[in-house]
């Protein structure tokens, strides 16, 4: 009708409102993606190695872990961290990750300089097959030191049949006295019939060792971690090294006799005799041991 007004023109606010709505919710739609995907690890990653809380750092740990194998550019950065706390929080993220990639970087963790590193590395690879038996065998015959440790540690936390064997082999190599007295403690730890033949082995060697055997730092970490729960009543933790025999010799003659039950009377300083009777003690109870496996 003429007489009536017309409608009043839009307010030109309202689309304005809704674009800024939809905009806000797009935007908090990407972030959530970006926080699910690999944005959301490399923050979690730079938040644990910034927090100094354990709570905290377990939160972070907890969300890197979760993440499978988008964590991959977060155990990365954590693995290259100057503080080597940080760097062992990179190897319990690759621990967690069944990929090659999680398997390279435990392999290099071998290499670290940090003892701690270098064990949580050993304890990851042992979990992960026979297949890195192979691997851990080239390490032990091409690396010196601390990496061939725990490269034998890893064998001997794995502890199967075909790392057993990979050990015997390995023990009719010529190589440094360390490394020798690391290979009878990764025999020693898993104190099988076949690790028998290469303490034999060993008894003619007379180099001097150093360092605590497996069992001793096995120990104390197991002291640490009750004292940081609060048992303080719970004795020392074995020195570094001062209970370990002196020799390669006498390291292989105390792991046999705790294999065997028999100590015959055995030291590198020994005379001829006295050795060569310890020998034929514990060959002739490997014999009889061999002979009542194989009637069953």
């Amino acid at each position: 009708m003429r007489g009536m007004p017309a409608d009043p023109p839009p307010s030109p606010r309202r689309p304005r409102r809704v674009v800024l709505a939809i905009g806000c919710t797009l935007l908090v739609c990407l972030l959530a993606l970006l926080c699910r995907g690999p944005l959301g690890p490399r923050y979690w990653a730079w938040q644990l190695a910034h927090s100094d809380a354990d709570a905290a750092r377990g939160h972070w740990l907890a969300l890197l872990v979760e993440a499978g194998r988008d964590a991959r550019w977060a155990a990365d950065a954590l693995r290259d961290h100057r503080r080597a706390d940080v760097r062992q929080y990179g190897v319990l993220v690759a621990q967690t990750v069944p990929a090659e990639w999680a398997t390279d970087m435990l392999f290099d963790a071998l290499c670290d300089p940090d003892d701690g590193v270098r064990h949580l590395a050993a304890v990851a690879l042992s979990a992960r097959g026979d297949e890195v038996v192979q691997p851990l065998w080239r390490i032990w015959l091409k690396q010196e030191g601390a990496p061939a440790i725990a490269a034998c540690e890893a064998l001997a936390r794995r502890g199967t049949p075909v790392a057993v064997a990979a050990l015997e082999r390995m023990s009719g190599v010529a190589r440094a006295p360390e490394l020798a007295a690391a290979l009878v403690d990764a025999l020693d730890w898993i104190g099988m019939l076949d690790c028998v033949p290469p303490f034999l082995r060993y008894l003619d060697d007379d180099r001097p060792c150093g360092g605590p055997t497996f069992r001793d730092r096995a120990a104390g970490e197991a002291v640490d971690v009750l004292r940081a729960r609060g048992f303080a009543d719970v004795g020392a933790a074995p020195a570094d090294g001062a209970s370990a025999p002196a020799t390669v010799a006498e390291r292989a003659a105390v792991t046999l006799g705790r294999i065997t039950g028999l100590r015959p009377a055995f030291s590198s300083t020994d005379g001829p005799e006295t050795r060569a009777a310890a020998r034929a003690v514990w060959s002739e109870w490997r014999r009889q041991a061999t002979r009542s496996v194989e009637g069953r």
